[in-house]
C-alpha cells in the first residue's frame, strides 16, 4: 500500500481506505467511531433523488462523489442544478464532476489559479489531455477568470 500527497480535507476518506486495506491482509480493526462534525458516510436518499431527475444511469454514483468530496453542501450544489441546469451537466463523460460542482468549489475553496482546479483540487489534468481540457466549451467557461 501507498499513499502518495493528497488533500487534507480528503484525509478522513484516505483513512477509511487505508483501514479497509488494513482488514483485507487480515488485521483486526477496531469499531469504527465518527469524529465531530464528521458527515455519515451514508448518502442521503435526497441527495441521490436529486441526482436522479439530471442523471438517471448514473446517479448513485455521481451522488455518492458528491457527498464524499462535498458532504451536505452537496445537497446545495444539486439544488443549484434546479435553478440552472447546466449546472448538472457532466463536464467530461466518465468523470462525475458537474458544471455545478466546479463551480461551488471556484467559488468556496479558494481557487486562483487552473491548475488549482484541475490539478490541485480536481484530478482532471491526470485523467485528461490538454487538449481536450482546452477544447471542452463548459470547462474554458469556468476556468476562463482565473489565473493560467
Amino acid at each position: 500500500m501507498a499513499i502518495y500527497g493528497g488533500k487534507l480535507t480528503d484525509c478522513i476518506n484516505v483513512g477509511y481506505e487505508v483501514v479497509d486495506i488494513v482488514k483485507k491482509l487480515g488485521v483486526k480493526t477496531k469499531r469504527e467511531s465518527f469524529w465531530i462534525g464528521e458527515e455519515s458516510a451514508q448518502v442521503p436518499d435526497e441527495l441521490t433523488n436529486k441526482v436522479e431527475k439530471f442523471h438517471q444511469a448514473k446517479a448513485g454514483e455521481i451522488a455518492e462523489q458528491l457527498w464524499r468530496r462535498h458532504g451536505s453542501a452537496a445537497l446545495k450544489i444539486a439544488d443549484d442544478w434546479q435553478i440552472e441546469p447546466k449546472n448538472a451537466e457532466l463536464i467530461f463523460p466518465g468523470l462525475s464532476f458537474t458544471y455545478g460542482e466546479l463551480d461551488y468549489i471556484i467559488k468556496n475553496e479558494h481557487i486562483q489559479y487552473s491548475s488549482d482546479l484541475l490539478r490541485r483540487r480536481t484530478p482532471i489534468s491526470l485523467l485528461r489531455r490538454s487538449d481536450e481540457i482546452s477544447n471542452n466549451k463548459l470547462l474554458q467557461d469556468l476556468i476562463s477568470d482565473l489565473k493560467s
